[in-house]
């Protein structure tokens, strides 16, 4: 409540500005209005992060005690018709292992999209999906494709089933936020390929660049907890290095992206001066005033679900 105390006062003295600056609503001077608006993640961070899990193997209950333990959140796809079987985890295991964290769709049998008949493909994902919150009791509203197998043709019966993202596993090396939530492509596969000389601390180095950059960024690291059987401590590592950093938004997947939905659905005024809210949750704005000439200044601003508000006022 605080921070957000200064920043009603900040909205005022701004508002005050622009009224000497602008005395007449019908006169218009680009100098006196130029604002830049840019998102900013939950809590007006400016990165974020999501960790993400497939397969449903008994290593997903260490890994769920490491994320704990670092404040992180995990989105975990699972194979439905696998659960309760030799090395997968049971039934009762995910109905309580993943509280605070996300379980998402990854096929019934672990089949790969491309090639499959349209009966076929309803079954493997609805079927899947269907089961997961019979588990769950949660709405599951997303996907990793197995095998990280994708078919562009198919991405609108994936929508009609009611997935709003799919993740692959082709890697950008980037921290861009995907244009397509159907074909998610995340930023690296935790530790893979490491063996080689070339890409040796590959992931490491991701989140010190991720970490240290200063434009709105989203770091998304995705892997299978088997393949931490002997990287436990550098895995550990990572979070730690990862974990507690005040420009960082700790996120799953379907949390960024109704985030980003929420930004997406907001209602401004063709002169940048008002907002409007009309989603769910609040949405975080950073407000650049180039009218400063030195400092070009950034203020955060919070736009709480349903409000309206004016940045500047200006009167006749």
């Amino acid at each position: 409540m605080q921070k957000f105390i200064g920043i009603f006062f900040l909205l005022i003295q701004v508002a005050s500005v622009g009224a000497d600056e602008a005395p007449d609503l019908f006169s218009w001077n680009l100098k006196e209005r130029d604002i830049i608006l840019d998102m900013r993640y939950p809590e007006g961070k400016l990165k974020a992060l999501v960790l993400s899990f497939d397969d449903g193997m008994r290593q997903d209950l260490k890994l769920v005690e490491l994320l704990n333990k670092y404040q992180l959140r995990g989105t975990f796809h699972l194979n439905s018709a696998r659960l309760s079987m030799p090395y997968y985890l049971t039934i009762e295991e995910v109905k309580t292992a993943f509280k605070g964290h996300e379980i998402s769709a990854h096929g019934v049998n672990h089949q790969g999209l491309t090639g499959l008949s349209r009966a076929d493909m309803f079954y493997e994902f609805l079927e899947d999906r269907r089961a997961l919150e019979a588990v769950s009791g949660e709405i599951i509203r997303g996907m990793a494709y197995p095998f990280g197998r994708y078919d562009i043709n198919a991405l609108e019966n994936l929508k009609s089933m009611g997935f709003e993202y799919a993740r692959t596993v082709k890697g950008t090396g980037r921290f861009d936020i995907p244009q397509n939530p159907l074909l998610w492509h995340p930023t690296a596969h935790i530790f893979a390929n490491e063996k080689k000389p070339l890409n040796q601390g590959r992931t490491f180095q991701l989140a010190k660049e991720f970490l240290a950059t200063e434009s709105v960024s989203l770091l998304y690291l995705w892997g299978h907890s088997f393949e931490y059987v002997d990287k436990w401590k550098p895995l550990e590592a990572l979070f730690a290095q990862l974990s507690d950093q005040s420009q960082v938004s700790y996120l799953t997947h379907i949390q960024l992206v109704d985030y980003l939905s929420a930004y997406r659905q907001l209602k401004i005024s063709a002169d940048k001066m008002t907002i409007h809210n009309p989603s769910a949750i609040s949405v975080f704005l950073a407000i650049t005033d180039m009218r400063k000439a030195h400092a070009h200044e950034k203020s955060i601003v919070e736009i709480e679900s349903g409000a309206t508000i004016t940045l500047f006022s200006a009167q006749k």
